[in-house]
């Protein structure tokens, strides 16, 4: 762990118990040491403080490749963040649903300047989603029972004789 991963981890600590988000929402960026929050992560955040989103879809015409979504989170007691979200059309689910996606980016970015200020927590939003998801664990294998084990040495014993 980075000195910079271990400076931000006591404040990272009180944000995930502050808003009940557990182990399984975080990870830690590799390359930079900066931790994750999964998007289901922020969005319990927000709901847990009531945050509002003003949305803005500004009009670049058809033919632009990225689409950019402002978004303005409000809450009680805290000044307005407005956040602008991006996404440039590709493959996969930014293809079929860019505005979704430029969307969750503002708003996971406005949730985070709100609730987590002093930066170092991105959203899972910000990445690509392999690198968000971590890898399934392995099935173990089904023992075998002693006898089939036997058998099987067995077998293998009689054909190394011949």
């Amino acid at each position: 762990m980075t000195a910079k991963a271990k400076e931000e981890v006591s404040p990272l600590r009180a944000f995930a118990n502050k808003y009940n988000l557990d182990n399984s929402l975080f990870w830690q960026h590799k390359q930079s040491g900066s931790w994750i929050l999964k998007h289901d992560g922020v969005v319990q955040a927000a709901a847990q403080e009531k945050i509002k989103f003003d949305l803005n879809i500004p009009d670049f015409g058809d033919g632009v490749v990225r689409k950019v979504v402002i978004v303005t989170a409000t809450m009680e007691g805290r000044h307005p963040v407005t956040m602008i979200g991006e996404c440039k059309i590709g493959r996969g689910i930014t293809n079929e649903y860019p505005w979704s996606m430029a969307c969750k980016r503002a708003q996971d970015r406005a949730v985070l300047a709100l609730l987590f200020p002093g930066g170092g927590l991105y959203s899972s939003t910000e990445t690509f989603a392999d690198e968000a998801t971590p890898p399934p664990t392995p099935a173990k294998p089904k023992s075998k029972g002693l006898k089939e084990i036997q058998k099987i040495a067995k077998v293998k014993t009689n054909e190394q004789k011949a």
